[in-house]
Parts: C-alpha cells; structure tokens; sequence
C-alpha cells in the first residue's frame, strides 16, 4: 500500500476513521452489522446493531421493552387486509350483491330451479339471518333459502345452511333466523328455491358490476348460476349447474 502525508493507508483503515475498501458496496458491508439475508440495521440504546431476521409473515413493530427499540412480531388481526378491517358487519343490518346505486325490479322466477348468487365476504363474522322481500304474495306458496360455500373453481359446492318453508302468503320482508354460521373472508353463495311461479322478489338485473360476480364480456354482463332442482330441501352439494344472466332473486344476508 502507499502512504500519504499523514502517515496511513490508502484506503483508510476503519480505525483511521475509514472503511479499509475502496468501492462503494463493499465501504458500506464493511461497516454494515448485517450478517444474513434480511437483516436489518437499527439504533438501539446508543449504536446502530443488527436486528436479525425474523419469521416469516411476521412484521416490524415498535417495542419499547426491546433492547432495540423494535422486534419482529405476527401481524394483529389475522392479518385481513385494510379494507375488511375497517369495513366491519353491524348486528341488525343486512349484506348482499347488489351495489347501493343499483336499481332493482320484482320479478318471478322458474319452478324446479335454484338460484345461486354470489356474495363476498369480506372479514370473519357469524351471519344468523337469511331473507328476501316478497313484493307480491301468492297464497299457499312458499320458498326456501340456503347458504353455500365456493368450490377451487368459483362455484357453489357444498351447503352450509338452509332454511325450512317460508311462507310467500303475504307481502314483505322474510327470514331465515335459524341460522348461525362463524364465515371466513372469501365468496359464498346465497340460494334461493321456490314453488310458486308467481312469487314476486326484488330482481338483480344484468350490466352491472356485483361483488363476486363472474363477468365474462366488456359489456359487464353478470352471471349466477341455476340448478334443476325440485322444489324442496337443498341439495348437499350444487351439481349440475348452468350460467343465468337474465335476473336473479335479490336474497340478503345478515346478523
């Protein structure tokens, strides 16, 4: 090595006041307390020091019992995302597919079928109440409504919880409150059968964009799913399913 004026190496010693290095990277590793992949630098008491890695999922939170001010620790809440954590389901309100500024009309709907509309859930909750409102009455006529979960490939698969005979004799809001069912964040289906071709309930409609919804054109054309079913208890498991976009019953879930 050479000497300068001042009687110390080029470059300087990390006793002089230097690195020992002579490129960039390797004056900082030089300096650096890090020793493994995904350590981090923090200051401590009076010193920067390593903090070493932590496990994985877990997420830098500020501690002040730690020696160095921080530590690794799991995230609080499950880890949901922003939107679930700060959304929150109120007990007494109700949740469906449609969008607040959507339109909706009262139509009737096929014997012998199920309807299977999608809803997504957005955070952990117990849900106790299913229900629809019947617009126009038809004596001695009734429906049933069910919940189902969603298979690897979007669909309903297999039923959760179902209803007995709901009567559609008079007009109004209608419910299912046999129901207690701990969901997780993720798509459900929300099914709907009847035995009365005449049984009147708000419609969802096309062209508009559902939380859940299949979408398959640009024209935002949406999709349920029906079955052919006779009218009575749910199946186990949907089976058999085909793709409606005509409208559908606009069913509710609650708590």
């Amino acid at each position: 090595m050479t000497q300068n004026s001042i009687n110390t190496s080029i470059p300087v010693e990390i006793a002089n006041g230097g690195t020992g290095q002579a490129a960039q990277t390797a004056a900082f590793d030089a300096l650096s307390p890090t020793t493994t992949k995904g350590d981090i630098v923090v200051y401590g008491a009076s010193d920067n020091v390593r903090l070493a890695i932590g496990t994985d999922t877990h997420i830098l939170t500020a501690d002040s019992g730690e020696t160095e001010g921080v530590k690794w620790a799991a995230a609080a809440g499950g880890g949901q995302d922003v939107l679930a954590a700060n959304l929150g389901y109120k007990s007494g309100q109700y949740y469906g597919t449609l969008r607040r500024d959507k339109s909706i009309d009262a139509d009737d709907y096929s014997l012998d079928r199920i309807y299977y509309i999608p809803i997504y859930i957005s955070e952990n909750e117990t849900f106790t109440i299913l229900g629809v409102h019947v617009e126009t009455a038809e004596a001695g006529k009734n429906f049933r409504l069910a919940l189902y979960d969603t298979n690897a490939d979007g669909e309903p698969n297999d039923l959760l919880d179902e209803s007995g005979e709901i009567s559609a004799a008079t007009t109004g809001w209608k419910e299912y409150t046999g129901m207690s069912e701990a969901l997780t964040q993720g798509p459900y289906w929300l099914a709907f059968i009847a035995d009365g071709s005449n049984i009147h309930t708000p419609e969802l409609t096309t062209h508009d964009i559902w939380p859940g919804m299949l979408a398959e054109t640009t024209t935002e054309q949406d999709y349920y799913y029906t079955e052919s079913q006779a009218y009575g208890t749910f199946p186990s498991t949907a089976s058999s399913l085909s793709t409606g976009s005509s409208g559908c019953p606009c069913i509710l879930i609650g708590l």
